[in-house]
């Protein structure tokens, strides 16, 4: 059986919308291949689905930035950095684990703008 990984990927999240990492996987592969309209569009879905996951619009800034927009890039980074609702981690079921996530967003905002700037990709005359 020989299917394709966008395939399994896309099958999985239809199954399960949830699924944050298949998401985020799903957009990298499309990001990889050069198709950033489509990692675009698949972040956008993901955040519909998983409001809480901050590195769906962390990545999401990234494939904007890439494409040259960007206004949309810096809304979404800052949401991350700042802490926006929607963009706490989803990762813990501890509530205080959340408000420390949120409280270290905030202090390590210079260091999405270089996570930003260093990634794979992006070339810095943008």
């Amino acid at each position: 059986m020989n299917l394709r990984p966008s395939k399994v990927l896309r099958e999985i999240v239809a199954m399960d919308p949830s699924q944050a990492e298949s998401w985020r996987n799903l957009a990298v592969l499309y990001r990889h291949r050069g198709r950033l309209a489509e990692a675009a569009a698949v972040c956008r879905s993901a955040r519909v689905h998983c409001t809480r996951d901050p590195d769906l619009r962390l990545l999401q800034g990234i494939v904007l930035r890439e494409m040259g927009d960007l206004i949309g890039a810096e809304t979404c980074l800052l949401g991350v950095a700042s802490g926006e609702p929607g963009c706490l981690s989803a990762r813990s079921d501890e509530p205080g684990a959340l408000a420390t996530g949120v409280a270290s967003r905030v202090a390590l905002a210079p260091e999405v703008a270089s996570r930003v700037a260093l990634a794979p990709g992006v070339s810095k005359g943008r």
